[in-house]
């Protein structure tokens, strides 16, 4: 459309994030595969419209549901899915329904999840330790007493892995997320080309529009 055309005519040293960088970032399969081939730890993953694919493939009893995008269309209006997990007893009462192709995740414990925002080689760390109500998807509960952001310290392998990431996308911006379990294994889920960071810098004092 006009807008993409106009885009094309800025240099690309004016941008942070080109919306080109942008588009080919934001599909959550090539974010998983590249993040694997990048060594960060990634969650068993199927993507499937059939419970019996789901189940052969999957090992825990409860599973992670997101949109590849997240997003639903109903008479024309936009809905968010944020990330669901579904509980064996919930997947028994779907068993009769044909589930919408979405993507498909082993349920994992948390102990804490981490925000990394990454601004061309600066990373900028926060955990985030969240009561059990709010453990799904933070960002549901993240203005409540149920999300809890402190600044804390990441293994600077991670951090490095971030910065490579963005990398080979073109990117100079991101917001990674992960979860880390019981036992401190740390899991990349996703990256986020135009994630929010107001909140952290507000509440933390991480100086990333400096950055920027």
């Amino acid at each position: 459309n006009l807008q993409e055309i106009l885009w094309q005519r800025v240099p690309e040293s004016s941008w942070l994030n080109s919306p080109d960088h942008i588009k080919k970032a934001q599909t959550k399969l090539a974010q998983l595969t590249l993040a694997g081939a990048l060594g960060f730890v990634t969650p068993q993953t199927v993507v499937a419209n059939n419970w019996n694919d789901i189940d052969a493939n999957l090992q825990s009893d409860d599973v992670i549901v997101k949109m590849s995008k997240g997003l639903l269309y109903e008479d024309n209006q936009t809905k968010v899915l944020y990330t669901t997990r579904l509980t064996s007893e919930e997947k028994e009462d779907l068993d009769a329904t044909t589930p919408f192709p979405a993507i498909f995740q082993d349920y994992a414990s948390k102990s804490r999840e981490w925000r990394v925002t990454v601004v061309g080689e600066q990373v900028f760390e926060a955990a985030i330790y969240t009561t059990e109500g709010a453990k799904d998807d933070w960002r549901k509960y993240q203005f409540s007493d149920e999300v809890i952001f402190k600044k804390e310290t990441l293994d600077d392998d991670i951090k490095e892995k971030c910065v490579l990431f963005l990398g080979k996308y073109g990117l100079r911006y991101g917001a990674f997320d992960f979860i880390e379990d019981h036992d401190g294994k740390i899991t990349f889920l996703e990256c986020n080309p135009n994630g929010q960071f107001m909140w952290l810098e507000e509440s933390l004092g991480l100086p990333i529009s400096d950055a920027i």
